[in-house]
């Protein structure tokens, strides 16, 4: 199976894991993203994804305006530059060097792990992602 679509398969199942009612919740993927980003993103990229989260202005680096990111790329929203740009497996100087990334150990497991951690990180970033991808502005 290819990297790609193993990944895919991956998120897709997390996803599936995350947002299971097995699990006593009673949300929807579009509040578990939104709680997932608020909780890891917004303290950088702020809450609309802007880049003036609380912590924006004493960064080195100002941190990526995520509202653009479909614009800046011609129209197109590129789900896996944005599941690698989180994960760590490519290099953004805002996230760290890619051998340790910010998020990079969290959202991403070896695959050798459980498969319910592989699964559950997949499916943060699904859902991150996700919610990214509906701030997006026209």
């Amino acid at each position: 199976m290819t990297t790609s679509l193993r990944l895919a398969a991956m998120m897709l199942l997390g996803t599936m894991l995350l947002c299971s009612p097995a699990l006593g919740e009673d949300i929807h993927s579009d509040e578990a993203g939104k709680m997932l980003y608020v909780h890891y993103c917004s303290s950088c990229h702020g809450e609309t994804g802007a880049g003036d989260g609380p912590l924006a202005p004493i960064l080195d680096l100002k941190p990526t305006n995520l509202t653009q990111l479909k614009k800046q790329a011609g129209g197109e929203f590129s789900y896996m530059s944005l599941l690698r740009s989180i994960d760590g497996t490519r290099n953004v100087r805002g996230h760290g060097k890619p051998d340790m990334p910010v998020w990079g150990e969290l959202f991403r497991s070896d695959e050798k792990a459980p498969m319910g951690e592989q699964l559950r990180g997949a499916g943060k970033l699904l859902l991150i992602t996700y919610h990214v991808e509906s701030l997006q502005e026209d």
